[in-house]
């Protein structure tokens, strides 16, 4: 495979990446958010700083997302609301529902997209490789190769296939083989505008994702490529704005 224009490589040893943590990485609001309004209200607390880019999504069929950069937050009780450099758009909504003896949270979720560490390659290179983590271990090499991503940002990564049915194409974090990959995955990892799709486990096994999240990727934002991937933990993962990945004829899901 085409690896791209620089590559870090390591067999039957340890690479981890760990940015400053953040928590949460992701949150719902808890009030709407209308048209102009120039900050947004969360469920939840939240420290992220300012000058950290948010996506705020849509939990409707249209995807009226949009991105924001924080200017600045404010706390009371259990909620912060972040204030930002322009007006919103369009409405997002954060509701709850009472349907019969149900209630129902109707709510946009908003993700911090900014991480201290950042993997990326040029957008430019869209039709050439992005940058991304490939982990391909051999069955020799099970319990000996541990990579662990931690609280970092991947943007412009992945590669989309070069033709229709290759099999060519290559998500930003790419974990194939016949292997037991102990101490190995991703912890509050944010992936997005991404040329192809998020996570991809191909045969490999004890790969553990969580509290991560995927956002405006072309492809697949978790894809599990064949049954003998098993023994993963995929867990507490957000993933929104999936677009069909037209080199390969994709369907996002």
């Amino acid at each position: 495979p085409v690896f791209g224009r620089g590559t870090l490589g390591v067999r039957r040893g340890t690479v981890k990446l760990y940015g400053a943590r953040n928590s949460p990485t992701y949150a719902t609001l808890s009030t709407p958010a209308g048209v102009g309004n120039t900050s947004v209200t969360l469920s939840s607390f939240a420290s992220w700083a300012a000058g950290s880019v948010i996506a705020i999504t849509s939990p409707h069929h249209r995807d009226q997302w949009e991105t924001r950069v924080v200017t600045g937050s404010f706390t009371v009780g259990r909620s912060t609301t972040f204030t930002f450099d322009k007006p919103l758009q369009y409405y997002h909504e954060g509701t709850t529902e009472v349907v019969g003896q149900l209630s129902v949270t109707i709510a946009a979720q908003v993700m911090l997209l900014s991480r201290s560490v950042r993997v990326y390659a040029d957008p430019e290179w869209a039709h050439e490789t992005g940058a991304g983590a490939v982990v391909h271990a051999a069955a020799a090499e099970s319990n000996t190769l541990h990579v662990l991503l931690d609280n970092i940002e991947m943007h412009s990564c992945g590669q989309p296939a070069r033709a229709s049915g290759t099999g060519s194409e290559r998500a930003c974090v790419h974990f194939s083989g016949d292997a037991d990959l102990v101490e190995s995955g991703a912890t509050s990892i944010v992936i997005h505008s991404a040329f192809a799709g998020g996570f991809a486990l191909d045969g490999v096994r004890r790969v553990a994702l969580t509290t991560s999240t995927v956002f405006n990727v072309r492809g697949h934002g978790v894809a599990l490529l064949s049954g003998t991937t098993r023994q993963n933990s995929v867990t507490s993962l957000v993933i929104a704005v999936t677009q069909r990945n037209g080199a390969s004829a994709q369907h996002p899901a």
